[in-house]
């Protein structure tokens, strides 16, 4: 049997004109949706607009946050219902900020980055968690996509060498204490964060 070819010449095609979810791509050409977004990264793939990563009830799910809100506002002693919000912060969870969000995550940045990317606090990320179920089943799956990103990113880090050594003002190659101390410390980090992430898969066993 003939081992498969990935088309990735047809993937970055519809990668770039945005019309198809990753999972959509993914489930076509039978690859990982991490796959995709760590190919997209390496190579600069750029979408031209945002994408829909599956149904979302986006007027349900801010229902639910109004009605909690509410609640919350009600609450005496409570400083979250008075708390301001972000000036020119996105009102409104759409699909494809949605989308954004998780596809940064999948991607191992971690959600205050994604956050500042978007334009959002971090802290409307966690009130959507609180009051939106499918919101917080698809921020846990991105987070396990995101443990393969960094656990891949591990691997890459221990394989390169290219920091390890440098010619001295002699001409003479030595051993890079600093840029090896470095790496060390980037790849304790990963692994650190990758076993909280997804201690069933990565955790000591």
């Amino acid at each position: 049997m003939k081992p498969r070819i990935t088309d990735w010449r047809t993937i970055e095609a519809a990668y770039r004109a945005g019309s198809t979810s990753l999972r959509q791509m993914a489930a076509k050409h039978a690859i990982s949706h991490v796959a995709i977004i760590k190919h997209a990264r390496r190579r600069g793939w750029v979408r031209d607009k945002a994408f829909r990563i599956g149904p979302y009830n986006t007027r349900q799910s801010e229902s639910r946050l109004t009605v909690n809100r509410a609640a919350d506002s009600s609450t005496p002693g409570n400083s979250h219902a008075t708390r301001p919000t972000r000036r020119g912060a996105p009102s409104r969870k759409t699909p494809e900020l949605i989308e954004r969000i998780l596809a940064g995550i999948a991607d191992g940045k971690s959600t205050r980055a994604v956050c500042n990317e978007v334009g959002i606090g971090q802290r409307t990320v966690w009130d959507w968690l609180a009051a939106d179920r499918e919101f917080s089943q698809q921020y846990a799956r991105a987070k396990i996509f995101c443990a393969d990103c960094l656990a891949d990113e591990i691997i890459e880090i221990a394989d390169d060498s290219s920091q390890d050594t440098y010619i001295d003002s002699k001409g003479q190659r030595v051993i890079n204490h600093k840029a090896i101390a470095q790496a060390k410390l980037r790849i304790d980090a990963r692994k650190w964060l990758v076993a909280k992430l997804a201690p069933k898969k990565y955790g000591k066993g």
